[in-house]
Order: C-alpha cells, then structure tokens, then sequence
C-alpha cells in the first residue's frame, strides 16, 4: 500500500500513513494527538493551509460565522457525515 501524507490538525506536522490504516486509530508521531477525528476540526489559518499544501487527504470544509443561522442550522448535518466518512477525507471548519 502506498502511503499517504495526513497532517496533525494541532501541531502541523506532516505524518506518513499507510493507506490501509486510514480506519484504525492513528496518532501524530510529533505530538501524539489524534490524526483523524470522527467530528470536523477547527482549524485558523496557519492549520488550514498547511492541509491545503501537505495533505494527501481530500478536504471538505465549512467556512462559516459563529452567528450565522444557516451556519448552526448545517452543523449537525456536516458532522454527521463526517463521521460517516471517517478515513475517506478530512472535514474541517473555519471560522470566517
């Protein structure tokens, strides 16, 4: 199996993953925090680029406002499916 770059969503690193581990539990070998999480990651700027530029993953991001109605109203929804799709792509938000 060819191995995947995922990066940490809390210190940046870049970790080598084989592609048929993407389901199991995997943890950043930098910091040791998890790699995927079953709910959408918050990520800033700094974050969200270094997934952008390093990551093997598909992303799927939320940008969104705090005070949005439309915003809150798809939450749920978006975290659901990032649970279903858990290892297949990394959902993120941003706050906007």
């Amino acid at each position: 199996m060819n191995p995947l770059h995922l990066v940490c969503p809390h210190c940046n690193a870049t970790n080598r993953v084989p592609s048929d581990k993407l389901q199991a539990e995997l943890s950043c070998g930098v910091c040791h925090a998890p790699l995927l999480s079953h709910q959408p990651d918050n990520l800033g700027e700094v974050a969200f680029k270094a997934q952008l530029a390093k990551s093997d993953l598909p992303l799927v991001v939320d940008f969104l406002a705090p005070w949005c109605g439309p915003c809150r109203m798809m939450a749920p929804a978006y975290e659901k499916v990032s649970q279903d799709m858990h290892g297949r792509a990394r959902f993120v938000k941003v706050n906007t």
